[in-house]
C-alpha cells in the first residue's frame, strides 16, 4: 500500500470519528409537530445558548437573592437508575433555551440522566393540538395548563401515575383543590412565588416623585390604600404629570382579585357569579373611572409609553422579559391592588391558573414526575435571570402571603374559549348606570358556558 493511499484512508477514518462525536455531543433531534420543531434539551448545550430573558412561571432561590448557577442536587430521588437514559416530552410554547428554564432543564438531565424533549405547541392552539397528538398516539408526557381548566381534564390523567403525591406541601393547595375530582388530582403547581400569579398595581415612580404626588406605595405604608385613595392617586397623577390617563387595567385581573367573576368555581362545580353584588360594584367602579377620563380598560402600552401613571396587571410584569421589559427599572414601582374598603383585613389577591399535568397516553409518566419535581422547585433557579429588580423579587415573595381562595381565580377567559363568546362585551362599553341591564344581556351566554364546563368536569367523575 502506498504512503499516499494510507494517508487518505487514515484521514477518512478520522473524519468519520469526528462526525460521530459531533452527533453525540449535540444530541439534538427534530420532528414536525404541526409545522414546529421538537428539540431535545441536552446537558451538553452550554449556558451560552441561553440569554438573560425570562418567562412567566420561572423560579427563585430559597433566599430570594439568586445564585450564579442552578442547584443541581434537588431531584426528588437521587439519580434514579431505572429512568436513566429515558426521555420526557414536555409540550410548551416557550423557547426554553432563551429563558431561565434552559439551564434548569440541563441541570435536571445531568442530575438524573433523563433527557427532555421540548414539543413546541402554539399557545393559542394548545388544547386543540394536544388533543390531536394524543389521538394519533404521539402524546407528550408533561402538559402546561395556562388558564385552560376545565379543558385540560380531557387530555390529562391523574397526577399519581407520575409518582407524585398531590398532598405534598410543595404543591399549591389551590391548584390541588381545583383539579381534584372524584378523589383524583389532575394538576399540580409549585407553592413558591414564581409559579404563582397575582393581581398587582404598577406605577411610574418618576411621575409621582417629580410632581410631589403621594404614590401608591406611600398610601400602602400609611395603611390607606383603597378604592377612594386609588381614585385620588389616578386623578392627581393625570393632572400633575399632564398625561392622558391615571390608570390602565387588565380587567380580568382586577375584577377576579375582588371575587367578581362572571364564572365562579367551588366544590368541583362551576356556577354563574353574574347576580353577585360584587360583580356589579367592581364593574361600576371601573366604568365610572372610564367615564371620568381617568381609566382605560386594556392597553398596557399606554403605561409603557408614559401616557398613564398606573397599570393593573399580573405578576408577569415583575419579570425581566415581562410586560415592562423596555421600561427603565428606576421608573417602575409595584405594590398591592387597593382594598375595596379601608376596613378590609387584607389587600386583594387574585390571578389565573398556571399548572402542570401528565398527558393521556404519556409513555414516560414516572420520568415526567421526576421532571416536575425538579422543574417546579424554585431552589433550582437563578433569581437574577427572572426578576427585573431585586425589589420585584422580594415583592413576589411578599404578595403570595396574602390568603387566597378559589373565589378569586380568574375563570372567564377559559370559559369564553369554550363558548367562543365574550362575557364582558356589554359591560366593557357601558355607562355606569347601565351595568345591571347589560349584565342581564349576557346572562344566557354565561349560563351556557357554565353548563359546558360542568359537562367537561363530569367526564372525570
Amino acid at each position: 500500500m502506498t504512503k499516499k493511499l494510507l494517508a487518505l484512508l487514515l484521514t477518512g477514518f478520522m473524519l468519520l470519528a469526528v462526525f460521530a462525536g459531533c452527533k453525540s455531543d449535540k444530541d439534538v433531534s427534530s420532528e414536525a409537530v404541526n409545522g414546529t420543531d421538537s428539540t431535545i434539551v441536552d446537558d451538553k448545550k452550554g449556558e451560552d445558548n441561553t440569554d438573560s430573558s425570562a418567562s412567566d412561571g420561572a423560579g427563585e432561590t430559597a433566599s430570594g437573592t439568586g445564585t450564579s448557577k442552578p442547584n443541581k442536587g434537588t431531584s426528588s430521588t437521587e439519580k434514579p437508575t431505572t429512568l436513566r437514559g429515558t426521555t420526557v416530552k414536555f409540550a410548551t410554547w416557550v423557547d426554553v433555551n432563551k429563558t431561565e428554564y434552559g439551564p434548569v432543564i440541563q441541570a435536571f438531565t445531568k442530575s438524573t440522566g433523563i433527557r427532555v424533549k421540548i414539543v413546541n405547541v402554539p399557545q393559542h392552539e394548545y388544547i386543540t393540538k394536544l388533543t390531536g397528538l394524543i389521538a394519533s398516539g404521539n402524546s407528550p408526557d408533561v402538559i402546561n395548563d395556562n388558564s385552560e381548566f376545565p379543558r385540560t381534564i380531557g387530555i390529562t390523567q391523574p397526577i399519581t401515575v407520575a409518582g407524585i403525591n398531590p398532598n405534598d406541601s410543595r404543591w399549591n393547595p389551590i391548584i390541588t383543590q381545583m383539579s381534584t375530582l372524584n378523589g383524583k388530582t389532575y394538576l399540580v403547581s409549585s407553592n413558591q412565588a414564581s409559579f404563582q400569579t397575582s393581581g398587582l398595581l404598577y406605577f411610574n415612580k418618576k411621575f409621582f416623585a417629580n410632581n410631589g404626588i403621594k404614590s401608591p406605595e406611600q398610601y400602602v405604608n400609611e395603611n390607606n390604600w383603597n378604592w377612594e385613595t386609588f381614585n385620588k392617586a389616578a386623578s392627581d397623577v393625570k393632572q400633575a404629570a399632564g398625561i392622558k390617563l391615571g390608570c390602565v387595567f387588565d380587567t380580568g385581573v382586577f375584577t377576579s382579585s375582588y371575587g367578581a367573576g362572571f364564572v365562579k368555581y367551588r366544590q368541583g362545580q362551576f356556577y354563574s357569579g353574574i347576580d353577585e353584588p360584587i360583580l356589579t360594584e367592581t364593574w361600576r367602579f371601573l366604568q365610572t373611572g372610564v367615564k371620568s377620563g381617568l381609566f382605560n380598560l386594556g392597553a398596557k402600552s399606554q403605561f409603557i409609553e408614559g401616557k398613564a401613571g398606573m397599570c393593573v396587571t399580573d405578576t408577569y410584569g415583575l419579570k425581566r422579559a415581562g410586560y415592562f421589559s423596555t421600561m427603565k427599572s428606576s421608573d417602575l414601582g409595584v405594590t398591592y391592588l387597593p382594598k375595596k374598603n379601608s376596613s378590609d383585613a387584607n389587600y386583594p389577591r387574585g390571578g389565573f391558573i398556571t399548572a402542570y399535568g401528565i398527558a393521556k397516553g404519556a409513555k414516560n409518566p414516572l420520568g415526567a414526575g421526576e421532571f416536575l419535581n425538579y422543574y417546579l422547585n424554585m431552589d433550582n433557579y437563578d433569581t437574577n435571570r427572572i426578576y427585573k429588580t431585586p425589589e420585584f423579587a422580594n415583592f413576589a415573595k411578599e404578595v403570595i402571603k396574602i390568603p387566597t381562595t378559589l373565589n378569586t381565580v380568574y375563570w372567564d377567559d377559559s370559559l369564553q374559549d369554550i363558548t367562543g363568546q365574550s362575557f364582558n362585551k356589554y359591560v366593557a362599553t357601558s355607562d355606569p348606570s347601565q351595568i345591571e341591564a347589560n349584565l342581564e344581556k349576557v346572562k344566557n351566554t354565561v349560563n351556557a358556558a357554565v353548563k359546558k364546563a360542568n359537562d367537561m368536569v363530569a367526564t372525570a367523575k
